[in-house]
């Protein structure tokens, strides 16, 4: 299945299983128990499309979305300990990637670690930019 609507293509990428991660979330949670972690979500999905031909006719659609995966809470273990834990995600996030180009329609991707709050915690975090077009 490539990408066809934005409704069609979040749920393609969350249906993708990463190894390592312990929980799947269909939307951005609003506070996470450590328990859950780590947790995989997306973020709501950029879109564009043009006019190709002076009929109005559109090319490919676009979508755009953010993948992240929370590792754990940001003063919970050591730094090394984190910075493995990040490679280890990253590493096993691009296997699944990879796997799923072909039947989610993924043209590229870009990932990155961060350190961001979910409520009033802050967390190691993998953010992965996923585009795809159909």
């Amino acid at each position: 299945m490539a990408f066809s609507t934005y409704a069609a293509f979040i749920p393609a990428l969350m249906d993708m299983t990463v190894s390592g991660v312990t929980t799947y979330a269909d939307e951005p949670p609003t506070q996470i128990s450590t328990a859950k972690l780590p947790l995989m979500f997306p973020r709501l999905p950029t879109g564009a499309d043009s006019v190709v031909t002076v009929s109005g006719a559109t090319g490919l659609q676009s979508a755009t979305c953010e993948i992240v995966i929370v590792i754990e809470p940001l003063h919970q273990s050591l730094q090394p300990t984190n910075f493995a834990a990040a490679l280890t995600m990253m590493d096993s996030l691009a296997t699944t990637l990879k796997a799923a180009t072909l039947s989610i329609g993924i043209d590229t991707w870009t990932m990155r670690v961060e350190q961001d709050y979910i409520g009033e915690t802050p967390y190691w975090m993998i953010v992965a930019t996923v585009e795809a077009s159909g």
